[in-house]
């Protein structure tokens, strides 16, 4: 018994070892990511190489887990206490919600596809008639009729 527990306190201790790295990394070099993301990404990389193997923090990881849903309860007893906000209000806060959330889909595939183009030193315009009109850094150009 005792030896389980600490076995899960050592193992939530290696992924607290994890997010303080992150923690560093993002202070020392002025990183604009959350310092506990690159600690996720940290743990992601040392999990997936084999690097950590799983079994190495898995009881940790399930007792943090246990735990998770404790922390959602400040959200649900927020809603319930705004319930008559909800009831006067829920469906136009819903779709502001979802209005809010297909724009910032949609505008984050449009600037990752703009970031990646302008990265291969492609420029594109569509003229008049709805042609796309490629031109890259190096002299190719190609021309494409949207449909």
């Amino acid at each position: 018994m005792f030896a389980q527990m600490l076995k899960t306190v050592l193992q939530i201790g290696g992924i607290y070892l994890f997010y303080e790295t992150g923690m560093w990394i993002q202070q020392k070099f002025h990183v604009p990511i959350p310092g506990s993301m690159i600690g996720l990404f940290l743990l992601f990389i040392c999990l997936s190489t084999g690097m950590v193997r799983v079994k190495r923090l898995q009881s940790g990881a399930d007792a943090l887990l246990s735990w998770l849903p404790l922390l959602f309860l400040p959200s649900v007893i927020g809603v319930i206490e705004y319930g008559g906000f909800l009831k006067q209000h829920g469906l136009q806060a819903v779709a502001v919600v979802f209005i809010s959330t297909v724009l910032v889909m949609c505008l984050s595939g449009w600037l990752a596809q703009w970031l990646a183009m302008r990265k291969e030193g492609v420029d594109e315009r569509v003229d008049q008639r709805g042609n796309i009109h490629r031109c890259h850094a190096r002299g190719v150009h190609r021309d494409e009729t949207s449909v």
